[in-house]
């Protein structure tokens, strides 16, 4: 019986983990600490910052383009603690897809 319990839990575990995209996960293990888990720029260490983490779902940040939003990600924000970050195509796209995610309904 215990083993059909812990056979329960990993499968249920695997289910939840297989239903996030790649640009998810991607987003919670590296940029969700200061941009939040909903993109809003409220993460652990955006209280520490003395500039703020963009708000993901701003019409500023929804209103660029995806070549800009790369452009972001791979080069950082001088002067903030938005660093450079080092992905392959494949990841820069999936993550760019994710952030349009936080496009407020309309």
């Amino acid at each position: 019986m215990k083993s059909f319990g812990l056979s329960l839990i990993l499968m249920v575990l695997v289910l939840y983990g297989c239903s996030k995209s790649e640009g998810q996960l991607l987003f919670e293990r590296t940029c969700a600490v200061c941009h939040g888990l909903s993109g809003k720029g409220d993460g652990f260490y955006a209280k520490k910052l003395n500039i703020k983490p963009a708000d993901l779902t701003s019409e500023t940040i929804q209103n660029k383009s995806d070549a800009d939003l790369k452009k972001i990600i791979l080069e950082g924000k001088p002067e903030t603690a938005m660093s450079p970050h080092q992905l392959s195509l494949e990841e820069l796209n999936s993550l760019v897809k994710f952030i349009r995610t936080f496009a407020p309904a309309r």
